[in-house]
């Protein structure tokens, strides 16, 4: 996921480069405040790969702990996210 503001554009740092292909990050438009659908369509998945100052503070009121994982990536902030199954 990706904030809306990213797609289309390619970020470079001088060693990596990323790029937010509507392929990859395009798909379900979701307002930033409904919690409720995000937590709906990432009820399925086992992992999450963030972009952006939006979809972080979106994840961050789902999974408090995720504001304490994000790093910076071509100058704009990421973070990784697996879901592991404890019995």
């Amino acid at each position: 996921m990706c904030d809306k503001e990213l797609l289309g554009k390619t970020f470079s740092d001088g060693v990596r480069q990323i790029r937010f292909s509507e392929d990859f990050f395009g798909g379900v438009e979701v307002d930033a405040e409904d919690v409720a659908k995000v937590a709906e369509l990432l009820q399925e998945v086992d992992s999450i790969t963030a972009f952006g100052e939006e979809s972080i503070r979106l994840l961050s009121k789902l999974y408090p702990s995720v504001s304490d994982a994000v790093i910076t990536v071509c100058n704009v902030p990421y973070v990784q996210i697996f879901m592991v199954l404890f019995e």
